[in-house]
């Protein structure tokens, strides 16, 4: 034993120094106080219980984490196709809209021609079987008759090219729409108040039956979604995707000419049950979606999710989680911190008496 150990209470109440001289010396042979790290909640003891991801924190730890719940609330999803969708440049169908309409007047106006011109044969020929017009102008009548035929033929050709054009390119229902004078439809595409989507399914797949209406939106994460409405099956192919394409239109709003959408489309076939969370109730650990189940006042459970789908309002989780309990909505991080740095082990002594 040291020698300092045999020192006597007494002797330290009367002679002062002697503590400082003990202080001194612990200091040097190691024994020096080592101060905790800062924690982010109290230096208060948490209980992990094993296998099941549960920890329990005090009402005062967790007001001072600042945590917040809202009940769970069960609801249904219906599951979904994820899709790509482009904004549809409609120029070239513009063009091709502005050059059927002149060829149909042509046309009409051939006709007409035509219609005059066999009034003004008729009469040519009365007069001259009446001696009063020559042959030569019977024959120069019917040989502008015959022109303006031709010339009704052409346009008349001319338009079904248009049409053949417009059709393979478009399809039949965008093509009827742009052959319109005044289709309100396609004047919501003119006029900016509607754009056109090319939306391409993955290989494999085919749109479900009665899908007409589906939800778009630049981000994947479904940050600014909105509805689009079926218009027709495309003719069109995509570049990016290999599967069938169709036609949507949506409200233009902050949609431009070339811009990449995703679009997710409701399968009729297949319903889930489970519960829907905000946003920021999930966090990433080890690569795994988490959350953090209240199931009691002082308890708080970990779950990692395998089936859950982003909604407008959040997610949709697919999972059986405790019913009549409360998922954290802030505070999340905070939590998952205190839960792994309470599981880290104290280092061992080194032994020393």
């Amino acid at each position: 034993m040291l020698e300092f150990m045999k020192i006597t209470s007494n002797q330290l109440s009367q002679k002062p120094y002697l503590l400082l001289s003990i202080i001194s010396l612990t200091t040097s042979l190691g024994f020096a106080a080592i101060e905790p790290p800062q924690a982010t909640l109290p230096n208060e003891q948490s209980t992990i219980e094993n296998n099941k991801n549960l920890i329990r924190l005090s009402l005062a730890k967790q007001a001072l984490a600042g945590l917040k719940t809202r009940p769970l609330v069960g609801s249904r999803y219906q599951t979904e196709l994820q899709a790509s969708a482009n904004v549809i440049d409609i120029q070239p169908l513009l063009n091709l809209r502005e050059q059927y309409f002149a060829a149909q007047i042509e046309a009409q106006s051939a006709s007409t021609a035509i219609t005059l011109s066999q009034k003004a044969i008729t009469r040519t020929q009365e007069l001259y079987r009446n001696g009063v017009n020559s042959h030569r102008q019977l024959q120069e009548q019917q040989m502008t008759h015959n022109a303006l035929q031709a010339r009704l033929a052409i346009n008349q050709y001319r338009l079904q090219s248009i049409n053949n054009i417009l059709t393979v390119n478009w399809g039949d229902r965008l093509s009827e729409w742009a052959k319109a004078n005044n289709n309100v439809e396609f004047q919501n595409f003119i006029n900016g108040q509607q754009a056109l989507l090319l939306v391409s399914l993955p290989a494999g797949n085919t749109l479900p039956k009665g899908s007409i209406h589906i939800t778009v939106d630049p981000n994947s994460e479904r940050q600014n979604p909105q509805t689009a409405d079926f218009v027709a099956s495309a003719p069109q192919g995509s570049e990016s995707s290999q599967g069938e394409t169709y036609f949507f239109k949506a409200p233009r709003a902050k949609l431009r000419t070339g811009m990449r959408l995703s679009a997710w489309i409701a399968k009729q076939n297949k319903t889930l049950t489970g519960f829907n969370i905000p946003t920021a109730a999930l966090v990433w650990h080890a690569g795994l979606a988490t959350i953090y189940v209240k199931t009691a006042p002082e308890y708080f459970q970990r779950f990692s999710l395998i089936n859950y789908y982003p909604i407008d309002s959040g997610y949709f989780v697919a999972e059986p989680l405790p019913i009549n309990t409360e998922v954290v909505v802030s505070g999340v991080q905070i939590l998952l911190s205190h839960e792994f740095r309470t599981l880290i082990p104290a280092e061992d002594n080194d032994g020393d008496d």
